[in-house]
């Protein structure tokens, strides 16, 4: 079963677009700055989980599911055997970050109106 926390999940996500600090820690220490938050890397799983199955807004998940996948990646090499660069990880968060910005915007422009805004 899981358990969605999306209040501790947006103010995470929130954080990591605007405070530069934040991002450099969690490229640095990914647990730990998830857990600031009361989450766990398998928080990051279940996100993934549900934007893969969105049915509503579905745009909007495919344009969010790279950079929660991407932070999920960052989890585990920083917690793996042989892990890469933190600079490495923090450029891939940042260009994320920036893409799903991006991604966001397009897919908010070619969603189509709700029927009832044909009738204004």
């Amino acid at each position: 079963m899981i358990v969605f926390k999306h209040e501790a999940l947006l103010a995470f996500m929130q954080r990591l677009v605007r405070d530069r600090e934040f991002c450099e820690w969690f490229a640095a220490q990914p647990v730990s700055a998830l857990a600031s938050h009361g989450l766990a890397p398998r928080d990051l799983s279940d996100l993934v989980a549900i934007l893969h199955d969105a049915r509503s807004q579905r745009e909007i998940a495919a344009a969010m599911e790279p950079v929660v996948q991407s932070m999920l990646w960052i989890v585990e090499d920083a917690e793996g055997p042989a892990p890469s660069d933190m600079r490495g990880r923090l450029r891939l968060l940042e260009e994320e970050l920036q893409g799903a910005r991006e991604r966001v915007i397009a897919a908010r422009r070619q969603r189509p109106r709700p029927w009832w805004q044909f009738w204004g």
